[in-house]
């Protein structure tokens, strides 16, 4: 992913609240997870265990809303491809 080694935080909010779930997932030049961390708040809010997100590399992409999954990962496959930022608010 061009511009993407090293870092990455995303920030998924629930649409309509002030609540939100803040985490970072860093890859490598070849595009592997190298670090996850994820705020505390995801076990109130999604009831996905920290180590739940931490142990699955799919798990986000499965708690998408599928009303807004299309857009979000059109754009997360922008990141990938081209570098363009990833900064976007949708449900899970």
């Amino acid at each position: 992913m061009p511009g993407t080694e090293g870092q990455g935080v995303h920030v998924a909010a629930l649409r309509g609240a002030a609540q939100m779930v803040a985490y970072e997932v860093a890859y490598d030049a070849d595009s592997a997870i190298v670090h996850h961390w994820v705020a505390h708040s995801i076990e109130e809010l999604l009831g996905i265990s920290i180590q739940e997100w931490n142990e699955d590399d799919n798990i986000w992409q499965s708690r998408i809303d599928p009303e807004d999954r299309d857009e979000v990962l059109a754009r997360w496959e922008d990141l990938q491809e081209r570098g363009t930022p990833f900064d976007m608010q949708y449900r899970m």
